[in-house]
């Protein structure tokens, strides 16, 4: 799944938009092949930092190749699994993938995760999807 966020420093809210804009946040949730396609097509990266976003053994790392960033995070993410006495929770990490272009971001994970959900729904104050870094 693809969704595309924009908000720039005049707008008072978060947008989600239809089309890839200059200064927008492409989130990536599982994403299938052709929506792959369709980012590396677009943005003209490596097929690898796509997939290595994805495998869940990936490790943390930060590469940049041809002025495009790669960034391998991993973050907690819980998993319900039932022994013999009930239920047992536990945690896992996943890998997110967080590629900077020239004028987007692009996030990818396997899962929803909540640190994402925060950014778009703007429980995070004062930030701009067209202010890549600080």
């Amino acid at each position: 799944m693809i969704e595309v966020y924009r908000k720039r420093v005049e707008d008072k809210r978060i947008k989600k938009i239809k089309n890839f804009e200059k200064g927008s946040w492409i989130k990536m949730i599982n994403p299938k092949n052709g929506e792959i396609k369709k980012i590396i097509g677009e943005f003209k990266i490596p097929e690898d930092f796509v997939r290595a976003s994805l495998d869940e053994d990936e490790k943390p790392r930060i590469e940049n190749e041809d002025g495009i960033v790669f960034i391998v995070l991993r973050f907690p993410y819980k998993i319900e699994k039932k022994n013999r006495k009930g239920k047992d929770l536990r945690f896992e990490t996943l890998p997110l993938g967080i590629i900077l272009v020239k004028e987007n971001i692009i996030t990818i994970s396997k899962v929803r995760n909540n640190i994402l959900e925060d950014f778009a729904e703007e429980k995070i104050k004062d930030w701009h999807t067209t202010k890549r870094h600080r």
